[in-house]
């Protein structure tokens, strides 16, 4: 079955974002791409993220974002979905019930 194309194609940019980012980080060449609203900001997230969680520093952050890259593939993606039938549309309601 022919899965959304929008939605296929929203993960797969995210893959080539990652794949992109992280090669800019292994040249070493990121500061020359800060302009880009998208690394910077990308770049000052890692940054804080560490600064609330020490386990995330920017090199356990660029390894899980090089291996989402990889995953997010338009093959790899397809591949995954093509084990399921998503044909079938059956619609639920769900309540959420939370604190506040």
């Amino acid at each position: 079955m022919a899965h959304s194309n929008l939605t296929i194609t929203a993960f797969v940019k995210l893959g080539n974002f990652l794949r992109t980012f992280c090669e800019l980080i292994d040249k070493n060449t990121i500061s020359d791409h800060l302009n880009d609203k998208w690394v910077s900001s990308f770049k000052s997230e890692i940054e804080r993220a560490h600064h609330y969680n020490g386990w995330f520093t920017e090199e356990n952050c660029t390894h899980a974002f090089k291996e989402w890259g990889k995953v997010l593939s338009e093959e790899n993606i397809e591949a995954w979905l093509s084990n399921y039938d998503l044909s079938i549309n059956n619609e639920k309601v769900v309540a959420l019930i939370l604190a506040g």
